[in-house]
């Protein structure tokens, strides 16, 4: 069963799986930088700094960030593929969607690996 969720092809059923394993990691992350925030709530910017930009963070950020984009890809997809019926207009939808990830990768990426 795990060796078909990595399959190329399609199934409503991985494509539930991997939305709720995407939700679950960003959700992950999310618990993490939060509870910074309540364990140092007078923490500086200096503090956030190190904190956000340490090694472990930048490795749990990067796969928080393909998470949410995973996420978004899925969701977007289904509603795109469900309710948009002219093949030209979804067609044209699901490039923009492409883009406009592949974009957000680019700057989340950017932002957490920079020196």
């Amino acid at each position: 069963m795990i060796a078909k969720l990595f399959k190329w092809q399609s199934s409503g059923f991985k494509d539930w799986i991997w939305q709720r394993v995407s939700a679950i990691a960003f959700l992950a992350y999310l618990i993490l930088v939060i509870g910074f925030w309540f364990l140092y709530p007078l923490a500086t910017h200096l503090q956030w700094h190190d904190f956000l930009l340490s090694l472990q963070m930048r490795i749990l950020g990067t796969i928080a960030l393909f998470s949410f984009l995973l996420h978004a890809w899925l969701g977007l997809w289904t509603v795109i593929t469900d309710y948009i019926k002219p093949a030209s207009l979804s067609k044209f939808f699901t490039y923009m969607v492409i883009f406009i990830i592949f974009q957000y990768s680019v700057a989340g990426l950017f932002l957490l690996w920079r020196l």
